[in-house]
């Protein structure tokens, strides 16, 4: 039995070219995986892993600010942010948190577990600090040595006449600078600090000759860089201070952070405190509201309520329900907002009849009506209207007088 070689077509030897072919690409691309594989390796890198499962997100604030990474904390000047880290150091301390509601439940919680805290002071006196603290301490109804002695939470103030503990000098280069950082992180790691907190940002990068600073992208990415440093070393979260800038409506919270935006987009979690308007009498508690975004978090509003301490050496924050706006019955004519402001007055005179033909200011007249109006449903009413109710339409009725409008001084005439 003869067998012949077996003929094949042009289009079945184009075939087997075209497998030959993918064969060797194949192989070539396997080889130069391992290869990939193998670089990756020598230099540190970890890519996932195919059956790599998401660890849980380890909160430092609860569903807002992660620990191992960067948080902003941005404000006006003299809005009270140093206050309200100040709190939330000593809340992170103690294992509770930052901004008490009625509820008592925390809007900043860390969870319970006391987290150690490092807070760098670099612009306020040494004196500034510690009545902060004592006053603070005080309104929480504990001894700032139940937190301080065991190291719990350690205050570092600089008043600018040291360099920042993670740069070695305005002069040194960006890798000096770099060991400086890593020397730094690796002493606050041994120590057992997750918490450090810088205040304020202008301070925490080196000025050259060139006046280089918050307006210098590069510069501020370096400044980031020395940040990351510490947080790889230690896995804590670095909290950062930095102030508003100038332009922008406060009320909606369309502000940005002073400075190149690099500030504002490199950070994992951005705190942004607004107050809500500027008209506040002296001594009057302040309404305020502190937006929450970041690559964890889902972000938020949370609302707050700020007063002076006891001794004025701070503000005190407490978190409060969301503002409820007042919607004006229809046909509710002016006549009526009159009519009830004067019958609120009636009943303030009947209970304080001292009140009459002396001087008086709307935060002494707000508690006063609060004496009066539980009793009537109808004078439930928001303090903006209340103190409308004095400063407008009493004015207007002739049974107020106005001394001095921009000091807020009226009197009751009659």
């Amino acid at each position: 039995m003869s067998t012949e070689p077996e003929q094949i077509g042009p289009e079945q030897r184009a075939e087997k070219l075209r497998k030959a072919r993918e064969e060797m690409v194949r192989d070539e691309m396997l080889e130069g995986q391992k290869d990939f594989d193998s670089w990756l390796t020598k230099e540190g890198y970890d890519p996932i892993k195919p059956d790599e499962v998401a660890p849980p997100v380890d909160w430092f604030i609860k569903d807002i600010c992660p620990f191992d990474g960067i948080a902003l904390l941005s404000a006006d000047a003299k809005a009270g942010k140093s206050s309200l880290l100040y709190d939330l150091a000593i809340g992170s301390a103690l294992g509770t948190g930052s901004l008490k509601g009625p509820d008592g439940k925390w809007a900043l919680d860390v969870g319970g577990k006391p987290v150690k805290t490092l807070y760098v002071d670099t612009e306020n006196s040494r004196g500034l600090c510690i009545r902060r603290l004592d006053t603070l301490c005080r309104e929480r109804g504990i001894d700032k040595k139940q937190i301080t002695e065991s190291g719990a939470l350690k205050i570092l103030p600089l008043v600018r006449r040291k360099i920042v503990p993670h740069l070695k000098s305005d002069s040194a280069s960006m890798e000096e600078n770099r060991e400086t950082a890593l020397a730094f992180g690796q002493r606050i790691k041994k120590a057992g600090y997750r918490v450090v907190i810088f205040d304020i940002l202008r301070d925490c990068f080196p000025y050259d000759e060139l006046g280089r600073g918050e307006n210098d992208g590069a510069f501020i990415a370096r400044m980031y860089e020395l940040m990351s440093v510490i947080v790889a070393e230690t896995g804590a979260c670095v909290l950062i201070a930095h102030h508003h800038n100038k332009s922008g409506d406060e009320s909606k919270g369309s502000k940005s952070t002073s400075g190149h935006n690099t500030i504002q987009a490199t950070p994992h979690t951005l705190l942004s405190l607004f107050e809500m308007r500027k008209d506040y009498e002296e001594n009057e508690d302040r309404d305020f509201k502190l937006l929450v975004s970041g690559r964890e978090t889902k972000g938020g509003t949370i609302h707050l309520r700020g007063r002076s301490s006891f001794d004025d050496v701070c503000r005190v924050f407490e978190s409060v329900p969301k503002p409820v706006k007042e919607k004006k019955p229809p046909g509710r004519q002016s006549g009526d907002r009159r009519k009830i402001a004067e019958d609120i007055l009636d009943a303030v005179l009947f209970k304080e009849p001292g009140l009459l033909d002396r001087q008086t200011k709307p935060s002494e007249w707000l508690q006063l009506v609060s004496r009066v109006k539980e009793a009537y449903p109808e004078w439930q009413k928001s303090p903006d209207t209340l103190r409308t109710y004095l400063t407008e339409e009493l004015v207007s009725a002739g049974r107020v007088l106005v001394i001095d409008k921009a000091r807020g001084i009226y009197q009751v005439v009659r």
